[in-house]
């Protein structure tokens, strides 16, 4: 069994439009070199899993850098190798977060609360 060499893969988690998702900064993780974008994913989405609660790996997208983003290219396919890619910080992959209207209620409409008379009220 050989063991692959890691390397280390810099990312900035992003909004949909470009902005830090929550405060975020360009961090890394090491990963062996010869992994997909969807190995990727799930190791970025594990070291931010308190930033990221209610969203799964799988709904991430990733972008080979902010110039890639910014230029509005396809995002990266989930079997994509990342050799070669996130290795400079000023370089890094682009993780987009979708930014998903938390459902407030059942199938995600706005739970309404239900105002009941009391007993009281009907009796005169």
């Amino acid at each position: 069994m050989t063991h692959q060499p890691s390397t280390l893969v810099w990312f900035v988690l992003v909004d949909s439009n470009g902005h830090p998702f929550k405060g975020t900064k360009v961090s890394s993780i090491s990963l062996s070199s010869n992994v997909s974008i969807d190995h990727f994913r799930e190791a970025a989405h594990l070291v931010n899993s308190s930033t990221l609660p209610d969203i799964k790996f799988s709904q991430l997208q990733v972008y080979k850098n902010r110039l890639a983003f910014d230029g509005k290219q396809e995002s990266l396919g989930e079997h994509t190798c990342i050799t070669g890619l996130g290795t400079l910080e000023k370089e890094a992959l682009v993780v987009v977060v979708p930014i998903s209207a938390a459902p407030s209620g059942l199938f995600g409409r706005k739970q309404r609360t239900a105002v009941f008379p009391t007993p009281e009220a009907f009796i005169r």
